[in-house]
């Protein structure tokens, strides 16, 4: 509680907005709601490797001593990514669906966030474990992708819903992760808002026992 008391309070936050965008080529077994999923894979893989980078920039991560891919499962459990723009389109006969999305990097609150996971060891070996069960699902969609592309119609229907459960594992494991992030956020704007109302009565000349003591 003394630390939160030389935090800042987050009112000069700089937060940057990041984009990416991802095309994705209908197959003859694709659905617009299966392209839908599917390019929405790519594009907010793309938009987390530029955020990861832009975080693993601040000197704040720095301090934590984290590795590259610390950082870059850190990064995707707590950052939301929304589509912002999606566009259908024609190229060489075959239907496209195209994807801007984008995810808003509050630096402070990220580096809030990322030194609660650091500190305790069973959130950080939990987010990752779910990172990898992201990864290896989204290796069976693209084994499942490979197999749609050269099967035959009777085989389709199948693996179509194969792929369907797939990706909505996914989304339910992404959900786990936001509201587990969304919980902490809560608990440091408690610690903030507290403690906003203890500094309104520490006088300059009080002693640390003191000030120990009106917290």
């Amino acid at each position: 509680l003394l630390a939160a008391l030389i935090l800042p309070t987050g009112a000069f936050a700089e937060v940057q907005t990041i984009t990416a965008t991802h095309t994705y080529i209908l197959g003859d077994n694709d659905s617009r709601n299966d392209a839908r999923h599917l390019c929405f894979l790519q594009a907010k893989r793309k938009v987390l490797e530029q955020a990861e980078r832009v975080i693993r920039s601040q000197s704040v991560v720095n301090n934590f001593e984290l590795t590259k891919d610390q950082i870059a499962s850190y990064s995707a459990a707590v950052l939301s990514v929304e589509i912002v723009k999606e566009v259908v389109g024609l190229s060489n006969g075959q239907y496209t669906l195209t994807q801007t999305v984008k995810a808003d990097v509050d630096v402070d609150q990220v580096n809030t966030l990322l030194a609660a996971i650091v500190a305790d060891k069973s959130v950080a070996d939990r987010v990752v474990q779910q990172q990898q069960q992201i990864r290896e699902l989204e290796e069976q969609v693209q084994t499942l992708n490979s197999r749609l592309s050269v099967t035959t119609p009777g085989a389709a229907s199948a693996l179509r819903k194969e792929r369907t459960v797939v990706l909505e594992n996914i989304a339910g494991v992404d959900r786990m992760q936001l509201v587990a992030t969304q919980r902490i956020a809560r608990e440091q704007e408690t610690i903030q808002q507290k403690t906003e109302r203890i500094l309104k009565y520490v006088l300059r000349d009080m002693t640390p026992q003191e000030v120990l003591s009106l917290v």
